[in-house]
């Protein structure tokens, strides 16, 4: 999740290209997805879910962290 756009530019054409680019349009599609409900349902208050904190880069980086601690995967809600 953390390439330069210089190092993606040497992966053009790799297996790893494509499973970052997959990875990372899975993660905005789950941020779309749970965050704007988030959001609505606990308007009345905003400082439970502050939106600084709560951004796609926070997301990315919470599921590296997860991911690199060796957890099983399957934590995160698989997306259709």
């Amino acid at each position: 999740m953390w390439f330069t756009t210089d190092e993606l530019d040497l992966l053009v054409g790799t297996n790893l290209a494509l499973a970052h680019k997959q990875e990372r349009d899975r993660l905005q599609r789950l941020y779309d997805t749970i965050f704007p409900a988030i959001y609505e349902a606990h308007a009345s208050n905003a400082t439970l879910f502050p939106k600084e904190f709560f951004t796609f880069q926070n997301l990315c980086w919470a599921r590296s962290v997860y991911v690199s601690r060796g957890f099983r995967g399957t934590l995160f809600c698989q997306l259709k």
